[in-house]
């Protein structure tokens, strides 16, 4: 074949445009779970998205567009985080490069939710935002008056460190939300380790809720 006749070159071009249409015809969005169940107020699920061209998919998770068929229902951010906000069921359409998509979400547990724990879900919390640790107040003399054990290993004294020492002053079950304890996690008030977690965050609406349950 002589690409430097034109109709060389036109026959070349419309072979490479038909073996491109191929492709696309054959991909598939390919998206994992393909099952949303949330349970519970703080609950969320991460969605993958992958294209499949051939014998492996490439990873579109950050590059899909997502819709909530009932918006009510869930949310889901533009990297395919799915939070609940309302009981119920709804579905949510992927989208990426003419190929679409859908995975079903079930929400429950938002109206009776079961109580937080102060164990398995609020350590992991203190942990995560390294309250606990050997550079803060779970240092041997503890921060400012303040002690928590070692990453959590002793849920009983850190209960009774949040919720009796400092005169009570640590969380208010009145009031969750400027609890001493939350007000400086969101750097509400002036807390020397900064920022622990984001304003309105799940961490945020987990760490208040264990508080208005009466800890």
């Amino acid at each position: 074949m002589n690409f430097c006749k034109p109709q060389g070159l036109w026959l070349f071009l419309a072979f490479a445009l038909c073996g491109l249409l191929a492709g696309n015809a054959h991909a598939q969005l390919q998206v994992s779970p393909a099952v949303v169940l949330l349970e519970g107020p703080e609950s969320t699920q991460q969605l993958l998205v992958g294209l499949k061209i051939g014998a492996s998919p490439t990873d579109v998770t950050r590059k899909a567009t997502y819709s909530v068929v009932n918006p009510g229902i869930a949310r889901v951010d533009n990297h395919g985080l799915v939070e609940p906000l309302s009981e119920g069921a709804t579905q949510i359409t992927i989208s990426h490069g003419g190929q679409n998509a859908s995975v079903s979400v079930q929400v429950t547990g938002l109206k009776q939710p079961k109580p937080v724990s102060f164990e398995m879900q609020v350590i992991p919390l203190l942990t995560k935002a390294t309250c606990n640790s050997g550079g803060c107040h779970g240092k041997a003399e503890g921060q400012n008056g303040f002690k928590l054990s070692v990453f959590g290993f002793d849920p009983g004294a850190d209960h009774a460190a949040l919720t009796q020492e400092g005169r009570g002053r640590r969380v208010q079950g009145g009031s969750p939300g400027d609890s001493l304890l939350v007000q400086k996690a969101i750097a509400r008030v002036p807390h020397g380790g900064g920022r622990k977690i984001q304003e309105g965050s799940l961490p945020h609406k987990r760490l208040t809720r264990w508080i208005a349950e009466g800890l």
